[in-house]
């Protein structure tokens, strides 16, 4: 699914069921290239932030993925997933200066 601004430009959201007892519902996204977000800010960030955390790929690429167990997913539950990642990804590629294309 793509959000289409996201701090700039669109956050293309990945869903998937993970998991069997409890399954579950993983959403995450790119927000930002290598080198752009220090990972003590990253640190900083998953601190303050509810069912939502940044994660770091080996090549540096940052990503935000939450998960939320699959049996209580509804419209609104979905909804609040999406906002939740979608607000701290904004932040985040706002805080890295980060609006073009990756």
């Amino acid at each position: 699914m793509t959000l289409p601004d996201v701090g700039g430009r669109p956050l293309d959201v990945g869903l998937a069921v993970r998991g069997r007892r409890p399954a579950l519902l993983r959403l995450q996204a790119e927000v930002c290239a290598p080198g752009r977000l220090d990972p003590d800010d990253l640190l900083h960030r998953n601190r303050a932030l509810a069912l939502a955390r940044f994660a770091q790929t080996r090549a540096g690429v940052v990503w935000i993925q939450a998960d939320v167990p699959a049996a209580t997913v509804d419209a609104v539950t979905l909804d609040a997933a999406l906002g939740l990642l979608a607000s701290a990804a904004e932040a985040a590629r706002v805080a890295a200066g980060d609006g073009s294309r990756t």
